[in-house]
């Protein structure tokens, strides 16, 4: 374990499904973004269970993830199948000393209002960017002895700043 604190709000942690198929009812066009999702009982055995990661719908620092599991668990209403997204891969030499491939991932910081009562969204924005690596294994996290890549933002015309 790194050592590594959790800075969310507990009632915010609490609140975190990672079950985001209500999405869609607000926005289909996020289905294009979202990895397909399923109850345990609702996976397709179409979809071979070496493509899916289960995961327990209320945990955070990557526990509960099980990484194309043999069988899927009971149909509790706790654990959600997602169809499996393949990592990204680079090479990193950390200021640490770590050099090697790690697995990454990309994603935003929101600033968000959310009514916890209702469990409802009343507003959001993008306010930056984390880039997060693992050494070992695909579960990106901190917390698992991972660490921190820069995000750079190419863009066309002048930054912040700039005349």
């Amino acid at each position: 374990q790194s050592g590594a604190r959790c800075l969310d709000h507990w009632s915010l942690i609490l609140a975190e499904d990672k079950d985001l198929r209500f999405l869609l009812a607000q926005d289909p066009a996020v289905a294009e973004y979202l990895p397909r999702t399923w109850a345990p009982a609702e996976h397709p055995e179409s979809v071979p269970l070496a493509e899916c990661v289960v995961k327990r719908r209320h945990e955070h620092a990557g526990d509960g993830v099980e990484i194309a599991p043999e069988r899927l668990p009971p149909d509790d209403g706790q654990v959600i199948v997602q169809q499996r997204i393949r990592a990204n891969r680079t090479f990193v030499r950390s200021v640490l000393g770590f050099e090697g491939v790690v697995t990454y991932d990309v994603s935003a910081h929101v600033s968000f209002d959310y009514h916890l009562r209702d469990r409802r969204l009343l507003a959001c924005s993008v306010s930056g960017y984390l880039s997060r690596y693992a050494p070992e294994g695909d579960i990106v996290n901190i917390s698992r002895g991972g660490g921190v890549l820069p995000v750079l933002v190419e863009r066309d015309g002048p930054v912040r700043g700039d005349s």
